[in-house]
């Protein structure tokens, strides 16, 4: 299966590198691709049960703000990269995500981002912030 993996992600770095796309990898299994094309961006992450649990926990009703969502996921960004720093082999933060504060990536890029961020404390456990938002979005 990481075999499967390793060679999905090696042909995600490839065809982004012939593209020009800005790709951001997590970690070995999971992949949070943002790719841009005429100034359009698109969060795909390929980690098992992610999609099934972003489209089950969204709602219309619970959603923020694009700068809601920037200024959290600015906060998260900098913690997972100040781990990924200090990983130890085999730790879950292996790699840094390259984000671009400046960059306006849009409000979907942005939600979906926050909650994979989320996604990663409430459903796997791993904590990334120690004062993570409470309440109103889940």
């Amino acid at each position: 299966m990481k075999n499967i993996l390793v060679l999905v992600m090696g042909m995600l770095i490839a065809t982004s590198c012939a593209t020009s796309n800005k790709m951001m990898q997590v970690r070995d299994s999971n992949l949070i691709d943002i790719k841009e094309n005429d100034e359009q961006y698109e969060v795909m992450v390929l980690d098992a049960g992610f999609e099934t649990w972003f489209q089950t926990t969204w709602s219309a009703s619970k959603d923020r703000s694009q700068q809601y969502y920037a200024s959290w996921n600015q906060q998260y960004v900098a913690e997972w990269n100040f781990k990924a720093n200090r990983a130890q082999n085999g730790n879950f933060f292996q790699n840094q995500i390259q984000y671009d504060q400046g960059e306006d990536y849009g409000i979907a890029v942005e939600r979906k981002l926050f909650y994979y961020f989320r996604w990663v404390e409430t459903e796997l456990g791993i904590p990334i912030l120690t004062n993570s938002p409470k309440g109103g979005v889940f």
